[in-house]
Parts: structure tokens; sequence; C-alpha cells
């Protein structure tokens, strides 16, 4: 049993993560199990990065990346509704779809 007090952003995290591992299907009670519990020991420990792993840019770009690919997945791969989750335009998106060596099928859409 866990409260999240106070910490929307942790429980979003963990939705999220549920999101992408389950690869857009609906995550189940086992998956949202595992993830809680890691969120609770990440939370007995006081940090959310992995030990010895501060290095910045690599762990943002790995954030980056794994938005990316909930947003495409929730969106069924449509670009033009991902970048919209995501709060950018579908010409930023392609920059982070080729930033990331992301391929999507080609709907037609930007």
């Amino acid at each position: 049993s866990y409260d999240w007090p106070g910490n929307v952003r942790e429980l979003r995290n963990v939705l999220e993560r549920a999101l992408i591992v389950s690869s857009g299907e609906t995550p189940g009670a086992d998956l949202l199990s595992q993830l809680l519990e890691s969120a609770l020991s990440t939370s007995r420990s006081g940090s959310l990065v992995a030990p010895g792993d501060l290095h910045l840019r690599r762990n943002l770009d790995g954030r980056e990346r794994e938005l990316i690919e909930a947003a495409l997945a929730r969106a069924g791969q449509r670009k033009k509704d991902a970048a919209s989750m995501l709060g950018i335009d579908a010409r930023n998106l392609g920059y982070y779809l080729r930033k990331h060596d992301l391929q999507t099928p080609d709907r037609g859409d930007p």
C-alpha cells in the first residue's frame, strides 16, 4: 500500500512507464504491481537515478526518448497526435525522431 504522499509526478511516471513497457496496451495488474514496488523502493532510497549514473545528457536523452515512444504508442504512431500529446509541433517531433533515430510508419503526416 503506497499513498503517493503529495507526489503526483511520481505517480505519473509510474503510469507512463507502464504504458511504455506494455507497448501501448492496457497494463495488467502484475505489471502495475511491479512498477509500484519499484517506485516504492526508489522512494525509500530517495533517488530516481541509478547509482553512479549522474550524466545529465544521457539521463535526459533517455527520458526524452521514452516519452516520445510512449506518445507515439498512445497515438497509434500518428505523429501529429503524438506531437500534440508532447506539447510540441510536428516539426519539432520530426527533429526528435531524427535525433533518437526513431522510425514510424509513413502515414503521410509530418
